[in-house]
């Protein structure tokens, strides 16, 4: 691999490095196993780290709209539990196990 592929290709890894690490607002160390896939991949074609960034980078979005829906879906849940909690004091339910059902 000549050296200016090689600098490419580094500067690209720790361009992805500090995106992760301002993706999640923290400073962390790569794992071992982040790290030797970053080498692996750091091998192949052009074409195939595209590819496998493109899938991580994917992943990553993926990962912060789920953390963001799960977040915002604390309240709701939780007004829904407090209604549940009030009609079953209440007597407005009727069991759930259908063994338990009057005839």
């Amino acid at each position: 691999m000549n050296c200016a592929l090689h600098n490419g290709i580094h500067r690209a890894f720790l361009i992805f490095y500090l995106f992760v690490t301002i993706f999640f607002n923290k400073i962390q160390v790569m794992t071992k196993l982040l790290e030797k896939a970053f080498n692996q991949a750091s091998k192949l074609a052009d074409s195939s780290q595209d590819a496998i960034a493109a899938i991580i980078l994917e992943e990553l979005e993926d990962e912060k709209k789920w953390e963001t829906s799960f977040a915002n879906s604390q309240e709701p849940l939780s007004k829904l539990a407090t209604k549940v909690s009030n009609e079953i004091k209440q007597g407005e339910t009727l069991p759930s196990d259908p063994a338990s059902k009057t005839k």
